[in-house]
């Protein structure tokens, strides 16, 4: 899985330091549904959210430290991020 270039990006993933459950995307396109790997490749994390936009929050389960990536399937398109998970 390849990560996105920020400077193109239709979608916003913060903070990318996550120390406190909370996740945030920002996207003017339509989100479908929110999904977390494990840097081994491992969904750990799914999530639907019904075509919504804007500013989306998520409560993140307890997950091992570590880095993440966070895919977003738009409704005709998809974004991937890096997230890096701390206590």
């Amino acid at each position: 899985m390849e990560v996105d270039r920020k400077d193109k990006a239709p979608v916003k993933i913060y903070p990318t330091f996550v120390t406190d459950h909370q996740l945030n995307i920002f996207s003017e396109k339509q989100v479908e549904q929110v999904f977390i790997y494990s840097a081994e490749g491992k969904r750990v994390f799914a999530n639907s959210q019904n075509n919504m936009t804007g500013i989306i929050h998520i409560t993140l389960p307890k997950l091992p430290s570590g880095v993440y990536l966070v895919r977003i399937k738009l409704k005709d398109d998809h974004f991937t991020g890096k997230i890096y998970i701390g206590r």
